[in-house]
Formats: C-alpha cells, structure tokens, sequence
C-alpha cells in the first residue's frame, strides 16, 4: 500500500502517467531512463569513461519510480542469469548421465551378444531340413493343391539329405524330419502342386510321403518302366486363366504370355527339377496346374472321328439300301 501511494504522489508529481518521467520540455519513458541509468552506473564506475549524454539521468536519482523499474530490471536479470547456470548445469549432468546409460548399455549389449552366440550355438544342434528342401516346399505350398497325374512304382530309395516326412499328399502336413542315408521302399507316386512326392510302401513309415526331388533323395533300385523325363501324350488343353510358356523345361526363362481360352496342343509332359511340366508342341513347355488347364481332345482328332462316324453312317446306309432292293 505504502508502495502505492508513493507512485501516485510520483504521477501527481511530474503530472504524467506512470509510464512517463518530465524532464525539462521532454517527455521520458521509465524504462528507457532506468535502462539509461543503469548503463550510466557501469560506464562511470566500472569502466571509468565519461558519457555526457547519459548524465540527464543524475535528475532522477533519488526518482521512486525509476528506482523501482531498475530493481525490477536488474532482479530479471539476476533470474535469468541463475536459471541459464542452472540450465547448464543440468545439461552436463544429463551428459554425464547418458555416458553412465551408455556405459551400461554396451554392458548389456556385450551380455546380450553372448547369450546371443549361446543361443545360436544351441540352435545349429537343433535338426533343420536342408535349404533345397525348404525352397521346394516353399514353391509348392504356393501352388494348387490337388494332384495332377499319379503312378505305380516299385523302388528302393534313400535320402542324401535332411528332409521332411509327411502325413499325406499336402505339402504344409509335416509329421518329422528324416535324417540322411534312410533307405525306403516306395511304391507311389503323386504330385500335389505339380510337384511329386513318393508314398513309403513299408516299414514304420509305411503310408506316408517324401519328396521325389533327385537332389534330395538317391534311387537305388528300379523294379518298374516308368520314365518321367518325357511320357507322351499327345492331347490339347484349354487354358482358364493367363499363364506364362517357358523356353526350357527348367521354366527359368519366359518365352510368351498364354492368354485365356487358348488351346494348346500337347506332345506329352515329364518331369524337371521334381515339377512335373507339359511338351507344347511349338517346342515351349509349361508346368501342370489342372486348376489353370483343361484337357481336351485335339482338332485334328476330333475331325478324325467325324470322319469316320461319317463313314461308318454312310456305308450303313448303304447296306440298308442295298437289302431293301433286293428284297423288292
């Protein structure tokens, strides 16, 4: 209150507002002289230089209000110089902080790596098929599932490498991995995807299925005729759905885009790389996938039937014909 009162003898006083000091004719902002005086205070006393232009400011020394906006003033200054060393002093803790977080970090990576390596080592002695095996899975799972074409065999087989056994004819149906060297006797073969699989004739795992992939298994004895590098069958089929011909029976490189509806005649079909595949007959091949294709019966064959029905029709008519003159 005390406070109060003394500012408004001050505006009563030099008869402006609060804001403003009367100096001669002029009018002057508070703040400018307390800033003014302040700087007057350091050039004097601290510095020990004259500076004629401040010294307007020796009317207002004993000026309540200009005293009170210097105190204002230097108490801002004071806050902001105690908070900046206090901001300072924080980062260089936090600093401190994070080398003693990073410190302890490569602390817990080191320890994290070794248990990594630990577990790593524990893994490789857990049993995995080999690599050719999971790709082969892998391309098949992705393909139809039903089975294309089958056969009856009769041999005597053994694995060369890691792979798995199978419950049934679906190649996401796995039962256990079966080590290398284990001889079978198989006496089936089928094809879900296109892709072929042995079913076991005998022994303990009699029923149920491995792959056929020659990389992957070594025939030892063969007591049947099949020959799956070329079967000939000469039929055309009919395409349900666009699908690329190949140049090789490998179907690595693209040779034309077949489109729907088209009709292909066939040569016969055979086995690459465990995929069954069809011999088109302009020398291109393409993998079975009776969900894609129908087969039908060529033109040409189909002309030679009428052809013959015609024939057939036509010589008995002639028969019929004949007999009825002779009866007459």
């Amino acid at each position: 209150m005390n406070i109060l009162k003394e500012m408004q003898k001050e505006i009563k006083k030099d008869s402006y507002s609060i804001f403003y000091l009367k100096y001669r004719d002029e009018k002057k902002n508070i703040f400018k002289v307390a800033l003014d005086k302040i700087y007057f205070y350091i050039v004097k006393y601290i510095l020990k230089k004259e500076n004629k232009k401040l010294e307007y400011t020796k009317n207002f020394k004993n000026n309540f209000k200009v005293d009170t906006v210097i105190s204002i003033l230097l108490s801002a200054i004071l806050m902001s110089s105690i908070f900046l060393i206090m901001k300072i002093t924080s980062i260089n803790k936090e600093n401190y902080g994070d080398y003693d977080l990073i410190q302890n970090n490569t602390k817990n990576i080191e320890i994290g790596e070794n248990n990594t390596s630990e577990n790593m080592n524990n893994t490789s002695s857990i049993d995995r098929i080999d690599e050719r095996a999971l790709e082969e899975e892998i391309e098949a799972q992705a393909s139809y599932k039903n089975t294309s074409y089958s056969f009856n065999v009769a041999r005597n087989i053994k694995t060369i490498a890691k792979i798995h056994l199978f419950n049934s004819a679906n190649w996401s149906d796995y039962k256990q991995i079966i080590p290398e060297n284990t001889e079978f006797e198989v006496n089936y073969i089928v094809s879900p995807g296109g892709y072929m699989m042995y079913k076991i004739a005998s022994g303990d795992y009699a029923g149920y299925f491995i792959t056929a992939n020659e990389k992957l298994i070594m025939v030892d004895r063969v007591n049947d005729n099949l020959d799956l590098k070329f079967i000939a069958k000469p039929i055309a089929i009919k395409l349900q759905a666009n699908q690329n011909t190949y140049k090789e029976a490998t179907l690595k490189n693209v040779k034309a885009i077949a489109y729907k509806n088209v009709v292909l005649n066939i040569k016969g079909y055979g086995a690459e790389n465990n995929r069954l595949i069809y011999y088109i007959e302009d020398g291109s091949f393409l993998p079975i996938d009776l969900t894609k294709t129908v087969e039908t019966q060529r033109k040409s064959d189909e002309n030679a039937s009428n052809n013959k029905n015609k024939s057939k029709n036509n010589s008995a008519t002639k028969k019929t014909t004949t007999t009825k003159k002779k009866t007459s």
